[in-house]
């Protein structure tokens, strides 16, 4: 089952507007969030807004999944029948590249915080601050959040299991 989220960023700092793009899989903090931590600490250190032109900017049409993928693979498409083959080769799920609906062909659905697209969490960066906000839906009736935790990027991991 889908646990569907949202990647954005500040227009103007914490509490702002925040445009973002669909993520499909695996949205929950020990998921989605941790592969957004290790993604900026890995692959992106110190330049958290190339990051944001990545994710969100290059990828309107959304991602299936980067949770528990090889970011430092190429994003691609393929179905879940090529994903088996690819383990019965001896493919690892955390070898294979994050997956991209732009490479399916997908048409562009950028979002903010007034979108629903039935996510259940947001990841929203600031850019001035470094930080990583985790909102948790609240309500599905008036699209609503509370915030669960403003992370710092450059301090500590958190313990992405205190955040469930």
């Amino acid at each position: 089952m889908a646990t569907r989220a949202l990647i954005g960023i500040y227009e103007a700092g914490k509490g702002s507007s925040w445009r973002a793009t669909y993520h499909h899989w695996d949205g929950y903090p020990t998921g989605l969030g941790r592969a957004l931590w290790r993604i900026y600490h890995d692959i992106y250190p110190g330049l958290l807004s190339a990051m944001m032109e990545f994710i969100v900017d290059a990828h309107p049409e959304g991602w299936s999944t980067l949770a528990g993928r090889d970011f430092r693979k190429r994003p691609t498409w393929f179905d879940g029948s090529v994903e088996m083959m690819l383990k019965e080769q001896g493919m690892a799920w955390y070898e294979l590249p994050p997956l991209a609906y732009k490479y399916r062909g997908d048409d562009p659905m950028p979002a903010d915080e007034t979108s629903n697209f039935g996510q259940e969490w947001a990841y929203v960066f600031d850019l001035q601050s470094n930080t990583m906000t985790i909102l948790e839906r609240v309500s599905w009736h008036n699209l609503s959040y509370a915030e669960k935790a403003t992370i710092p990027l450059n301090g500590m991991e958190p313990d992405w299991d205190s955040l469930k």
